[in-house]
């Protein structure tokens, strides 16, 4: 369609898929650190790494604290692309 490319309508923008493990606010941080070491241990295998990989999809594990930062940066940068857009919230 003649529609225009994203980065030409928002120059800069850029877009990356994340995919997290998240658990409700209050949870125990000695379970939350097991769910971590858990999944990290499984994510560090070759195999998972070779499956993933044949999705495109690339390992790069945070701890709790990091995800959690970057989680936050997350929710700063969408709202102020979203208001700079000129999106109303709905």
């Amino acid at each position: 369609p003649d529609l225009p490319a994203l980065a030409e309508v928002f120059p800069g923008f850029e877009l990356i898929v994340w995919h997290g493990l998240v658990a409700p606010a209050g949870t125990p941080r000695d379970i939350v650190q097991r769910l971590y070491d858990t999944t990290s241990k499984i994510l560090s295998k070759a195999e998972t790494k070779a499956q993933l990989a044949k999705l495109k999809l690339s390992v790069e594990p945070l701890n709790p604290d990091e995800f959690s930062d970057y989680i936050k940066r997350e929710i700063v940068q969408w709202s102020k692309d979203i208001k700079e857009a000129g999106i109303e919230p709905q």
